[in-house]
């Protein structure tokens, strides 16, 4: 009686779970790009964009580089003159010429070995690259804002 209960409870439990994970809808904000005609720094406005860190959230940071890059870039945000957060992003030489990093607000979404740390934090602000001896053609940086399905 005891295996009958069991395999029934069993058969239960797999029919009511999904075989395929359900995937949380996520908005993109695209910011801009930082260039060298405008100092590799860009002024955010994010009205109406919701705050990093209240949901899976992350920035994406895409760079084309004419060469590798060998030492860390630093992505800084400043808000009313002060400084938010910086990060020190270790930007992988093994994507060739477009690599890109995700600075997460969870450390496993994380790409270049850097999470935001200030949560919850506006995108609002002035952002800008140190790229510390590196050459970078362009970098876009967008965020992306994903939650669960109610």
């Amino acid at each position: 009686m005891r295996g009958r209960v069991g395999a029934v409870a069993v058969l239960a439990l797999t029919a009511a779970c999904t075989a395929t994970p359900n995937r949380m809808p996520c908005q993109v904000y695209v910011a801009d790009s930082f260039t060298p005609a405008n100092n590799f720094a860009v002024s955010v406005d994010a009205e109406g964009w919701p705050a990093l860190g209240d949901a899976a959230s992350w920035i994406e940071l895409g760079f084309f580089t004419p060469q590798p890059v060998t030492n860390p870039i630093d992505l800084v945000h400043v808000a009313d003159t002060r400084e938010i957060e910086r990060w020190h992003l270790q930007v992988p030489t093994t994507q060739g010429a477009a690599p890109i990093c995700r600075i997460g607000t969870d450390v496993g979404v994380a790409s270049c070995g850097a999470s935001i740390r200030v949560q919850p934090q506006s995108a609002r602000g002035y952002y800008y690259l140190a790229l510390n001896g590196n050459a970078v053609s362009e970098a876009g940086m967008s965020f992306r804002v994903c939650r669960p399905r109610p």
